[in-house]
C-alpha cells in the first residue's frame, strides 16, 4: 500500500506520513481541501450492492418448493380438466392459481418492506466522526472522512477509517 510517497505508511513515521498526505496535525484539512478530496476520491463507505430489481424479486416467490408444488397442481388439475372433457370451469385450477398469486403477492410486499426497514435503520445509524479540520474539532460523517484527515478518537468511538495513531493519553483496544 502506497499513501503519496511513503511505501508503507505503519513503518514511517508520524512527519513522513503527514508530510506524504499533505495535512497538518495541528490544524488538519481546510474545509475546502477536504470538500476537494471528497469529490476527487469519493465518499469513505463500502459500495452497496445494486439494488434488486422488482421483477427478480417478484420471480424469487415462485421459486419454493410449496409454490412450485402448487404449480404442478395447477398443470395437473387443468389436465385432468381437459381429459374429462374440459366444459365446465376449471374451478380447482382457478382456485390453486389465486392462492400461488396471492402468496407470490403477500411475499413480494413483505420483502419490499423489509428491504425498506432495513434501509431505514442504516440511515438512522450512520456514524459521525470527529474531524479536525481548519483547526477546529467539528463533527462529520464517516462518509466525508477524507485522506490526510486528522480523526479525534474519544471513548467508546467506532474508527471510521483507516487511521495513523498520532498520540494517545489512555488506549485500551478491545
Amino acid at each position: 500500500m502506497t499513501v503519496g510517497r511513503v511505501a508503507a505508511p505503519w513503518t514511517a513515521s508520524i512527519d513522513d506520513v503527514v508530510a506524504a498526505v499533505d495535512s497538518d496535525v495541528e490544524l488538519g484539512l481546510s474545509g475546502s481541501e477536504a470538500a476537494t478530496r471528497l469529490a476527487s476520491d469519493g465518499p469513505n463507505e463500502i459500495a452497496e450492492e445494486a439494488p434488486v430489481p422488482w421483477w427478480t424479486r417478484l420471480g424469487r416467490q415462485f421459486t419454493d418448493p410449496l409454490v412450485i408444488l402448487l404449480l404442478a397442481a395447477i398443470a395437473i388439475s387443468i389436465v385432468a380438466w381437459w381429459s374429462d372433457g374440459g366444459e365446465s370451469v376449471p374451478l380447482e385450477a382457478i382456485v390453486i392459481a389465486a392462492i400461488v398469486v396471492l402468496n407470490a403477492g403477500i411475499g413480494y410486499w413483505q420483502e419490499v418492506k423489509a428491504v425498506a426497514a432495513v434501509d431505514a435503520l442504516r440511515r438512522l445509524s450512520s456514524t459521525q466522526a470527529t474531524a479536525v479540520r481548519d483547526g477546529r474539532s467539528r463533527r462529520v460523517p464517516t462518509a466525508e472522512l477524507v485522506v490526510g484527515d486528522v480523526v479525534e478518537l474519544a471513548e467508546g468511538d467506532a474508527v471510521g477509517a483507516d487511521c495513523r495513531l498520532v498520540s494517545a493519553a489512555t488506549l485500551h483496544v478491545a
